[in-house]
């Protein structure tokens, strides 16, 4: 089975310019295009550099798809419901990919270009798209020079070996190394992926108190797959240490936890429209881009 390879991720927002401000100032990202989806109910704005990389979408529509969404999922913590909202993968080959499913069983439908989109209660609360990869494959993002590159998605699951065993199923997926445990997060890790290609880090809370458990008690009103879903986007820098000093410089608070080689960076989710996001040292990205 071909690999996927996340290319751009959306993020659900109440306000397209108090979210692109928090971008600007992380991340440097600058404006791609704009646009409206009468689908979802929503208007767009695609961030980054010569690779898209973030599109914010906010709802113009009440009780459209977006709108009662975000409703849905809103808390005393985050009442406009804001977060990570769909991910865009590319494979080589999506009607392979649509065949498995069939034989399989899998619900999906499909999006623009014939994109495909899985039950998200398949993919563990992942709302994900996958689209055909471009011939000759699509600029990794970070190949225009610049300093950020996107690497994997953490997902909050129930069972390491049910959601490592469903990956395998519908993706050909297979565990990459052992599992961790962080007790000091009250967490197990294990990734999946291809090869040495991290695509997930399933996050398996191990005990209430854990910080992950606590996000899918938010999740459980948004995902209908047991509180599974997105924790966390990574992406993968040369030097987080510097880039955490120049943010810290221009005023931009973020949490630095120690890393194998290099700073991890935690910037608020206010900063991001509700999606949580951590910078890793570039040597932990696994090859994703091989």
């Amino acid at each position: 089975m071909a690999g996927l390879r996340l290319t751009h991720y959306l993020v659900a927002v109440r306000s397209l310019a108090d979210a692109r401000r928090g971008y600007e100032r992380l991340l440097g990202m600058s404006e791609l295009a704009s646009g409206e989806d009468p689908a979802e109910g929503a208007r767009w704005l695609a961030l980054g550099g010569a690779v898209e990389r973030v599109r914010l979408v906010e709802p113009v529509r009440p009780g459209g798809v977006l709108d009662a969404l975000m409703r849905r999922r809103a808390t005393e913590r985050n009442p406009g419901g804001e977060g990570f909202y769909r991910g865009v993968w590319e494979t080589p080959d999506t009607e392979a990919l649509a065949s498995r499913w069939r034989a399989a069983g899998v619900a999906f439908e499909r999006g623009d270009a014939g994109a495909l989109r899985p039950d998200h209660r398949r993919t563990h609360g992942v709302r994900m798209e996958i689209r055909e990869a471009a011939p000759g494959g699509s600029p990794a993002p970070g190949d225009d020079g610049s300093l950020l590159r996107l690497s994997h998605v953490g997902v909050a699951v129930r069972s390491h070996e049910a959601a490592a065993g469903n990956l395998a199923g519908l993706f050909g997926m297979e565990t990459i190394g052992q599992r961790q445990e962080i007790p000091a997060a009250a967490l197990a890790t294990q990734w999946v992926g291809f090869g040495t290609r991290r695509i997930f880090t399933l996050l398996l809370p191990l005990a209430e108190a854990s910080p992950v458990a606590g996000r899918m008690r938010a999740l459980e009103l948004d995902s209908g797959a047991g509180g599974e879903g997105v924790y966390i986007v990574a992406w993968a820098t040369a030097d987080p240490d510097r880039l955490g000093d120049e943010l810290e410089a221009a005023g931009v608070a973020v949490a630095r936890a120690p890393g194998p080689s290099g700073s991890i960076l935690r910037p608020h989710p206010r900063l991001t429209g509700g999606a949580y996001i951590e910078v890793l040292p570039l040597s932990m990205n696994t090859d994703q881009w091989a």
